[in-house]
């Protein structure tokens, strides 16, 4: 179930030795008392100056295209195809982090130069966590690094739910929970605690933006179909005056 596991991977082990740090700093000064604060204080989120330091870091490249050979009917075509990637855009959002949909719709909202800078660096990592700095927050009220089981788990499942729950699955079950295709769910969670560790499709996980995007798939095979039959006859009369030019 881990989709677009390629972007849930560098785990960053740099906090671990940073507490170290600490750690040895305050025994070399007479005690631990300083670490635990230490811990808790998040590091600052950057400022507007640091963001366009960091987007910098990604050069633009602007992918052209000649469409002026392309029929009416292709260039109606890569529209629809266009606006279904979109659509999976927003699905890729939903895999991330689960916060991540709210998150962007949030940072839209704020017109300020810090407001757009956050949004656009937002839009180059797909969520608040900087690829190229080991997966670090740079976003305030967010998790410090990109959680590890993504959105494809339930936030608070722990290793040994999972496991205990698989251990208890009939063997055609247990592959459906491990696909690449499937998330991991919570079932009838109740007030009182979580009910059972369910396996959801894709289909079914994301049904209402897969269904759009379909729909727009199937508006594009359309225009192109109707493109193909009209010059269908016309073809077909082209082969056969070049099968008797040939005799």
């Amino acid at each position: 179930m881990m989709g677009f596991c390629g972007l849930v991977d560098a785990r960053d082990c740099g906090g671990g030795v940073k507490i170290i740090g600490y750690g040895v700093l305050a025994l070399l000064f007479g005690g631990m008392t300083s670490l635990a604060p230490a811990q808790k204080r998040a590091a600052a989120s950057p400022g507007l100056a640091e963001l366009e330091k960091m987007t910098s870091r990604f050069a633009p490249i602007p992918l052209r295209v000649d469409t002026s050979r392309l029929s009416p009917g292709d260039r109606q075509a890569l529209v629809k195809l266009l606006e279904a990637s979109r659509i999976l855009d927003e699905v890729f959002l939903e895999q991330l982090w689960n916060g991540n949909v709210a998150l962007y719709a949030q940072l839209q909202k704020d017109r300020t130069p810090l407001g757009k800078a956050r949004q656009h660096y937002f839009w180059l990592n797909k969520g608040p966590w900087s690829s190229i700095d080991q997966n670090k927050a740079f976003l305030p009220g967010v998790p410090p690094h990109k959680p590890l089981g993504a959105n494809f788990y339930p936030p608070d499942m722990t290793k040994q739910d999972f496991e205990g729950w698989i251990a208890g699955l009939p063997e055609k079950d247990q592959e459906q929970a491990k696909s690449f295709f499937t998330v991991i769910r919570w079932k009838d969670a109740g007030a009182g605690g979580h009910g059972q560790l369910e396996a959801i499709p894709y289909s079914e996980a994301y049904k209402d933006n897969l269904r759009r995007a379909a729909g727009l798939l199937k508006e594009a095979a359309e225009l192109t179909q109707r493109l193909a039959e009209a010059i269908s006859p016309v073809a077909s009369r082209c082969v056969l005056v070049q099968r008797l030019l040939r005799e």
